[in-house]
């Protein structure tokens, strides 16, 4: 997709708005909370990797099960369950055009208008906005249970693991004893 016959377009779309107030303001408030809605889209997703398994196929991972599998290595950790709570989810930054005008009126005051267009890129998949930066949901505590949970030495091991993987406090990570299997 050419980018100056959307200019072109979206500029004679402006001048006919331009004598239209109301639906100018509608037609902002619309492109404002579709902006809002894009930048909290994500916020209940899980931040995931990709891996290929034995037979090639893609398949997805979740930072819990990540985690879960790293420490299910450390010795003596035996089988590994873990929460991870995030403060926020993860954010998409988007590509924009910046436009600013400036009028100097016969009074001497001036006035400035700023126009953002998103930057719009066509793949395999369609249309999309051209992505400048995909920023990770931010962890806030992390809640391990694990077999050898009671042993203080895998404890701050753990604890010492997830701090430096997270980059959070050592008070917002919880490490406890795995219930026995088929009991109370």
């Amino acid at each position: 997709m050419k980018i100056e016959p959307l200019k072109q377009r979206l500029s004679q779309l402006l001048q006919k708005l331009k004598g239209d107030k109301k639906t100018l303001c509608i037609l902002a408030a619309g492109v404002l909370l579709m902006a809002v809605v894009f930048a909290f889209d994500t916020s209940g997703q899980k931040e995931t990797r990709k891996e290929k398994n034995e037979e090639g196929a893609v398949q997805t991972l979740s930072a819990e099960e990540q985690l879960c599998d790293l420490l299910s290595n450390i010795k003596g950790a035996g089988k590994v369950k873990v929460m991870i709570t995030y403060a926020a989810g993860a954010r998409t930054v988007y590509a924009v055009n910046r436009e600013e005008t400036g009028e100097e009126r016969e009074t001497g005051t001036s006035s400035r208008r700023t126009r953002e267009d998103y930057v719009v890129t066509k793949d395999s998949d369609g249309e999309g906005g051209l992505v400048l930066q995909e920023i990770p949901p931010q962890v806030c505590g992390v809640a391990v249970v694990c077999g050898g949970g009671s042993d203080p030495v895998l404890k701050a091991q753990i604890v010492e693991a997830v701090r430096a993987l997270f980059n959070i406090k050592s008070t917002n990570i919880s490490v406890a004893e795995l219930a026995a299997e088929g009991g109370a």
